[in-house]
């Protein structure tokens, strides 16, 4: 058994994902993207768990929002601009 929550959290997640949709895979990144949905909604929770113990005035982001931050950070590093606003 877990004894720690996230781990089994995550564990049931990954769980969930695989059974749900893991018949359906055809494609190598179709069994990507069942095992990282349940690891991206784990990152999501804890995200907003933080985020609304920090600030108090969280708005909760989702899976989508954390994507779109994850390219935009991996874009600052691969095309470098003098300023924030040129990206």
């Amino acid at each position: 058994m877990c004894e720690h929550p996230l781990c089994c959290h995550l564990m049931k997640a990954r769980q969930v994902s695989k059974a749900a949709s893991m018949l359906d895979c055809r494609e190598p990144i179709d069994f990507y993207k069942v095992f990282m949905r349940g690891v991206q909604q784990v990152i999501v929770q804890q995200t907003n768990v933080y985020g609304k113990h920090m600030f108090s005035r969280w708005n909760d982001m989702d899976i989508e929002e954390m994507k779109r931050f994850l390219a935009l950070c991996m874009q600052v590093t691969i095309a470098m601009f003098p300023r924030i606003k040129n990206y």
